[in-house]
């Protein structure tokens, strides 16, 4: 059986045809679709952990805020951890549910970045809060009687928490962008780092 395979310049653009003995012919882009009830079942999932997510964390800042003697040490990297979470939920986990459903990118170039630079910052925000509070809790355990660390020292802590997240995301925020998938109409936003693909990037793993 005779045929040819696609044809592809500079890695990038691709020709395909596929033709064969028989004078068939298979279309240029084959997209994956889910059955409606799987798209209704994942949409209702995902819909329940956002406003599940959205919601506690509003509570639990609520309560912090409104209420002084809520105010303590640990409960003011709980408040920026919950902030974190809300943030995440509200700009990246519906929009990167809506790519991964339709297998495309339909928010544009601006808005990938940033979901991406959200996610990144917000984690690492979030993780280095957990931190703060592990090695507060530690003192307080090892060294019961120390003075607890201040309003002011606190505030700079979280502070830092979140520079040392932007600086981690600022990668996605410079390198991520968006382009059209050969063969195919779907538009990915994907990060390509200066000395190449993910796949082939040294950087990445710096």
């Amino acid at each position: 059986m005779n045929s040819t395979v696609p044809e592809c310049v500079d890695s990038v653009i691709c020709k395909c045809n596929f033709s064969f003995n028989n004078n068939s012919s298979f279309p240029p882009a084959v997209q994956f679709i889910l059955p409606l009830w799987r798209q209704i079942f994942w949409c209702a999932f995902y819909a329940v952990m956002v406003i599940t997510a959205i919601g506690g964390n509003v509570i639990v800042i609520w309560i912090i805020w409104t209420n002084k003697r809520m105010r303590t040490v640990t409960n003011y990297f709980l408040l920026n951890l919950s902030v974190a979470d809300t943030m995440v939920s509200t700009f990246n986990v519906t929009f990167n549910f809506v790519y991964m459903l339709h297998a495309t990118w339909p928010f544009g170039l601006v808005y990938c970045k940033i979901t991406q630079f959200m996610a990144v910052s917000t984690i690492c925000a979030s993780v280095f809060s957990l931190m703060a509070i592990s090695i507060d809790r530690y003192m307080a355990i090892i060294v019961p009687l120390r003075r607890r660390m201040s309003k002011k020292c606190t505030l700079i802590v979280i502070l830092w928490t979140w520079i040392l997240g932007v600086v981690f995301a600022m990668p996605q925020l410079m390198f991520f962008r968006i382009d059209t998938i050969p063969c195919t109409d779907r538009i990915s936003c994907y990060m390509v780092w200066p000395d190449g693909d993910t796949n082939n990037s040294k950087l990445e793993y710096m």
